[in-house]
C-alpha cells in the first residue's frame, strides 16, 4: 500500500481512474479509505491505495507520463475542441487525441 495526494478538482472516481486505470477497484479504494460514493474527497488528502495493482497500465502510463490527471470535478469552458458525435468508431486512441489537446 501506498498513499496519493488528491489534486485540485478530483473526486474519488479520478483517482481511482488515475491510480487504477479502470473504475473496476471503486470499491476496494473507498473501502481502504472509509469513504463513501459520493465522491466527496479534497485537494491535498491523502488516500490509501493499492500499488499491487496494475489493471489498465495504458491509461495509468497516458496519466503519468503528461503529467496529467483527470479532474471530472473542473469546469471545462470553451476548453473542449468540437467533436464530432456522428463518428461512431472511438477509439481509445481517439480519446487519448481528444484529451491531449486540451489546455489545462
Amino acid at each position: 500500500m501506498s498513499t496519493i495526494i488528491v489534486k485540485s478538482n478530483q473526486n474519488i472516481y479520478d483517482v481511482c481512474l488515475q491510480v487504477y486505470g479502470t473504475l473496476e477497484f471503486l470499491n476496494q479504494l473507498i473501502d481502504d479509505n472509509n469513504l463513501n460514493f459520493s465522491g466527496d474527497i479534497s485537494q491535498g488528502q491523502e488516500l490509501v491505495v493499492d500499488d499491487t495493482i496494475l489493471s489498465n497500465k495504458d491509461i495509468q502510463d497516458f496519466y503519468e507520463l503528461k503529467n496529467k490527471f483527470p479532474q471530472n470535478n473542473y469546469i471545462f469552458k470553451n476548453d473542449i475542441p468540437p467533436f464530432n458525435w456522428d463518428n461512431t468508431n472511438i477509439t481509445f486512441d481517439t480519446i487519448l487525441k481528444t484529451f491531449d489537446s486540451i489546455k489545462l
